[in-house]
């Protein structure tokens, strides 16, 4: 049997190794503003204060699915996409960064749904 040599990668620069670590950090910080914005989210059932009798709660509910689970839908493809770039050596620290950025617009998004509770 002849075998034939796999080519190797060659070693991580120094630029890899910062980009590991900042996306490994950033990641733990997205993490971090996930739970902030859960906890956020939690104030959400107060907008119901205002209601005398009858309310229509369906924003609120739709407040809390835009907020917990599309902040947990952008934590998970974060993560995702972060160990696909960095697997095929390619930047990835801009990743979390996104999705914190998408993480407080649906903070905003549902705030602004529990506020129009009427």
């Amino acid at each position: 049997m002849t075998f034939t040599q796999q080519p190797v990668r060659p070693p991580r620069t120094t630029n890899q190794v910062v980009d590991v670590v900042m996306t490994v950090v950033l990641l733990a910080v997205h993490g971090l503003v996930f739970i902030v914005s859960v906890y956020i989210s939690l104030f959400f059932a107060m907008a119901t204060d205002s209601c005398y009798g009858e309310c229509d709660t369906a924003p609120l509910t739709a407040a809390f699915v835009v907020t917990d689970g599309g902040g947990l839908l952008t934590l998970a493809l974060a993560i995702i996409v972060s160990i696909v770039l960095l697997v095929r050596r390619r930047l990835a620290f801009w990743v979390p960064l996104v999705g914190i950025a998408i993480q407080i617009a649906l903070v905003i998004a549902g705030a602004h749904l529990a506020s129009s509770i009427m």
